[in-house]
């Protein structure tokens, strides 16, 4: 029973140091494929971030469809870093992010700005607008790189006045821009 859950829980937290570590996405396979009765959602919330920076986001992809099946259990960084791994493909993000609604999970500031990133990335100004909005209903303040990425993408699909309207909020807020913005 208990001794059980305290040695596949000192095992976890081993495999979340040894990912933290590792230097290749091969190496973050091989650890996963030797520690599988550690897998968690803290270990696969770790690779997958990893496996993203290491431009692998496919596989992180893969990885976490692969343990939801399996009936891993997820969170809200889960679901996040999987956004994340989305790059461009904003509709898969939005998919994942309605799947985190669907599972009565509560999305972050981070959420957002992993779905407003996808949707920036793939040039969807609009759908970066209105995930933009809905964190701001939720009493959410967002921060200096949200706005930047926002204004971005308003000025890529040529809405200038809408740009300088949100430079404007950015500015009225007390946020300081910066070269980016």
């Amino acid at each position: 029973g208990r001794r059980r859950r305290n040695d596949e829980s000192r095992g976890a937290k081993e495999l979340v140091q040894k990912l933290k570590h590792a230097r290749h996405a091969s190496e973050v396979r091989q650890l996963l494929d030797e520690h599988e009765l550690h897998i968690n959602v803290f270990v696969i919330t770790t690779a997958i971030g990893k496996l993203r920076g290491f431009g692998e986001s496919r596989e992180a992809l893969r990885l976490f469809e692969r343990t939801r099946a399996r009936g891993v259990d997820q969170n809200v960084a889960t679901y996040s870093a999987a956004i994340s791994a989305c790059g461009r493909d904003w509709q898969k993000a939005h998919e994942l992010f309605r799947d985190l609604r669907a599972a009565h999970m509560e999305p972050n500031i981070f959420t957002y700005g992993a779905l407003m990133s996808a949707c920036v990335k793939a040039g969807q100004w609009e759908a970066a607008l209105e995930t933009f909005d809905e964190l701001r209903r939720r009493g959410m303040e967002p921060n200096l790189s949200m706005y930047s990425a926002l204004i971005t993408a308003c000025g890529k699909g040529g809405q200038w006045e809408k740009a300088l309207d949100i430079f404007d909020d950015l500015q009225q807020r007390g946020l300081e821009p910066n070269v980016i913005t």
